[in-house]
């Protein structure tokens, strides 16, 4: 691991104390846990696939026809690595 600074608001590293305090770990590992959940969830939004349960449920009836139009238009960066394996 490589070691590092960061400014942080007094009441966000208090709440991460006292996080760390009730976990029994040290403070470092909430905030590395913290950094690896935000990390992935920000990579899986940019380049991930939609979840199998997109347009399960109720809503409009025409979404099935456009699949295509709303997912360009919710997620560009997901439709483009969509389009990138098909055309593979």
């Amino acid at each position: 691991m490589r070691r590092t600074t960061i400014l942080a608001d007094p009441e966000l590293l208090t709440n991460m104390e006292e996080l760390a305090r009730r976990d029994g770990v040290p403070t470092s590992h909430v905030i590395r846990e913290a950094m690896e959940r935000y990390v992935v969830a920000r990579r899986d939004i940019s380049g991930a696939e939609l979840p199998a349960l997109v347009g399960m449920f109720e809503g409009a009836d025409d979404v099935a026809e456009r699949d295509e139009e709303i997912l360009r238009a919710e997620m560009p960066a997901a439709a483009e690595a969509t389009a990138a394996k098909r055309a593979n």
